[in-house]
């Protein structure tokens, strides 16, 4: 079975509901990069600029009688040449589970396995590319293992060219061999990957995508592997206005069935500092594993079934003037529901019915609270059917070189990388974290956190960070 996931996640070990079926319905960036100020490209004329950050990571877990010591690695770096024409990236990974408790040799069950285990130590290179931006017609040359920036997300090691023939008009193609990171056992040339479509700006503000992909990937079969191919189509239309509305409606088929409908609705009234977040999922079929996978960062968990997810959250700022602070309140609505099939697992119904209020810089610069109240229920409307209340709370203090935190937080269902992928319901979780900056360049993070399920697992994190 292919296993792939969202980087910034395994970095936790954690996923939640909401992150496991969430779609990157922002993930298309915009068509041609925005030309620098004629001073901005005078000041970077002296030489190339470059941009290095690093991070090394030591994370113990334990539970049960059970312990694991895991080392990471994180490197990424950037250049641009001093007129920006030429610009690269790196993204580069490096995970070793030093020790672990009972040893993998003494033949008994390891529950705190992870799927980086396949391989130790396990590298990969998230991205690295080359670039070459110019002025005329051809706008964009990257050649390197790269993310895709039209249509649904995915990774590729190949090439991507982006063309503007006309002021209104972009287009662009896409291609190369098809990256699955955490995969198991894939041959080095199995999944290949090919696009192309263009991008129209018809006012200012507003822009209409289509594209079509290719997928030819080789898929698990009862003997060996299926070689399967798949065309997928997509349409987007997008509408931003400075400091009031964000919207966007996409709409996308596989082969010959319509397979995602999804929607984006975001509005903010500085005059009132009120402000409306609105997100709309919609899946009428089920979708087939490797359509689902080609996004590296998501985790797909068994069967996709015919869904719907929904959010509306509804938001208020309240400056308290003299005295100095903010009050955030929020009250919002989010769902998941199957549109035909019984619940099974990780494709459960959830409703849930939240309030959150916050504070920050009340009384003391840099102190901030919040509390949540959720109202969680096994239905779409979480008035319905058998729920229960749950409560979040935080509190901390943040300024610019120190930063503290402690809380609990309360999660119906999750989703947890030990030795399988497993599904767990009622998980309560106690943190503290804190993160201190001596240095310009250096932060440095430690985090303890509880989990209360079917047993306790215990993890200490210590993170070492650098900015160059």
């Amino acid at each position: 079975m292919r296993t792939r996931t969202l980087l910034r996640t395994l970095l936790l070990g954690w996923v939640s509901l909401w992150g496991a079926g969430a779609r990157a319905e922002e993930a298309a960036s915009s068509a041609e990069p925005a030309p620098a100020p004629a001073a901005e490209v005078a000041a970077k004329a002296p030489g190339w600029e470059f941009d290095v950050g690093a991070r090394e990571e030591y994370r113990f877990r334990g539970s049960a009688g059970e312990s694991s010591h895991e080392l990471r690695l994180d490197l990424d770096f950037g250049a641009r040449s001093p007129a920006g024409h030429f610009q690269a990236l790196g993204d580069l990974t490096l995970w070793w589970q030093a020790a672990r408790t009972p040893p993998e040799d003494s033949g008994a069950p390891f529950g705190l396995n992870t799927i980086y285990a396949g391989r130790n130590p396990w590298f990969n290179v998230f991205q690295l590319w080359g670039e070459y931006a110019a002025d005329g017609v051809l706008k964009i040359v990257r050649v390197g293992r790269q993310e895709a920036e039209h249509g649904r997300p995915a990774a590729f090691d190949g090439g991507y060219v982006l063309l503007r023939p006309v002021e209104r008009l972009a287009l662009f193609a896409f291609g190369g061999r098809s990256e699955h990171f955490f995969e198991t056992n894939m041959p080095l040339f199995e999944d290949w990957i090919a696009s192309a479509g263009g991008v129209v700006r018809i006012v200012p503000g507003l822009r209409v995508e289509a594209d079509y992909r290719l997928l030819r990937e080789d898929v698990p079969a009862l003997e060996g592997r299926l070689p399967v191919t798949d065309h997928s189509y997509g349409l987007a239309a997008s509408y931003r206005s400075p400091d009031l509305l964000t919207a966007k409606l996409a709409v996308r088929a596989l082969n010959d069935s319509l397979s995602e409908v999804s929607g984006v609705v975001r509005v903010f009234l500085p005059k009132h500092e009120f402000g409306v977040d609105a997100h709309l999922y919609f899946q009428p079929v089920e979708l087939g594993e490797h359509n689902e996978l080609d996004n590296p960062y998501f985790l797909t968990l068994g069967r996709s079934l015919p869904h719907a997810r929904w959010k509306l959250d509804l938001y208020k700022l309240v400056p308290l003037g003299k005295k100095g602070g903010v009050v955030e309140a929020h009250l919002g609505w989010a769902g998941r529901q199957l549109l035909s099939d019984p619940q099974s697992a990780f494709n459960r119904n959830e409703g849930r019915l939240y309030g959150m209020l916050a504070v920050r810089d009340l009384g003391l610069k840099g102190l901030f609270a919040q509390l949540w109240l959720d109202r969680l229920s096994d239905r779409a409307f979480p008035v319905k059917g058998k729920g229960l209340f749950a409560v979040n709370a935080a509190l901390g203090y943040d300024r610019e070189w120190i930063r503290g935190e402690l809380g609990t937080q309360y999660h119906r269902w999750e989703y947890v990388y030990y030795q399988d992928v497993q599904e767990i319901a009622d998980v309560r979780v106690f943190y503290v974290e804190a993160t201190v900056k001596p240095l310009s360049w250096l932060s440095v993070r430690g985090r303890y956190s509880v989990e209360v399920f079917d047993r306790t697992l215990h993890t200490a994190t210590l993170t070492l960070a650098q900015a160059y």
